[in-house]
């Protein structure tokens, strides 16, 4: 599956969650994610720490667009989140560790550019809050961040992050995310996933 496939289906959730949320008992924002605390208790919890991949793709904007990214293929990488929570917000660091370099095709050639990893640090807010009873809760989220690479060969670079992702989290703390990030500097496009814990 395309890159813009898992993005479409995420966006059109995204769209979709709204008209869910209007036909599910109303609640406010506050009550919604205290519901999904730990143990049951009334205590938002404080840290959510998560363990992801990333599918990445590099090339211009107008390359991911028009869809001639096909020509890439996408890079691996381990990407680390600590969130220290709020009601609907966040502070966000993430370290992004690649798992490989960055495969192109070109003639029917494959070469590979190495990637550095990076570090970054921004907000994450919640735009929409859906409660699933007391199974789960459904977010759709949103996030800005500024990144730095480390130890590039091209030498290191400051970079804007922008992005959205949905994320489902479970009243024993399990959460998991599915989503998407673009960096405006390194031009490079990615497929988040992953799971983690609030504690």
């Amino acid at each position: 599956m395309k890159l813009w496939h898992g993005i479409i289906v995420a966006l059109g959730l995204s769209i979709a969650l709204p008209s869910l949320a209007e036909s599910l008992p109303s609640e406010t924002a506050e009550q919604t994610i205290e519901s999904s605390a730990p143990n049951g208790n009334d205590e938002i919890p404080l840290i959510e720490v998560s363990f992801g991949n990333s599918q990445l793709f590099s090339g211009s904007l107008n390359e991911a667009v028009t869809g001639e990214l096909g020509s890439y293929v996408p890079a691996r990488s381990s990407l680390f989140l600590i969130e220290i929570l709020r009601v609907r917000w966040s502070g966000i660091c993430a370290i992004n560790i690649p798992l490989s370099g960055q495969p192109t095709l070109s003639d029917g050639v494959l070469t590979e550019m190495p990637i550095a990893p990076s570090m970054s640090l921004g907000f994450r807010w919640s735009a929409v809050v859906v409660p699933l009873g007391k199974r789960a809760v459904v977010e759709a989220q949103v996030a800005a961040m500024a990144g730095r690479s480390v130890g590039s060969t091209q030498g290191d670079i400051f970079f804007p992050l922008f992005g959205g992702r949905l994320h489902v989290s479970r009243p024993n703390g399990f959460t998991m995310y599915l989503g998407s990030m673009f960096t405006l500097k390194r031009e490079t496009l990615a497929l988040i996933y992953g799971v983690g814990n609030k504690f």
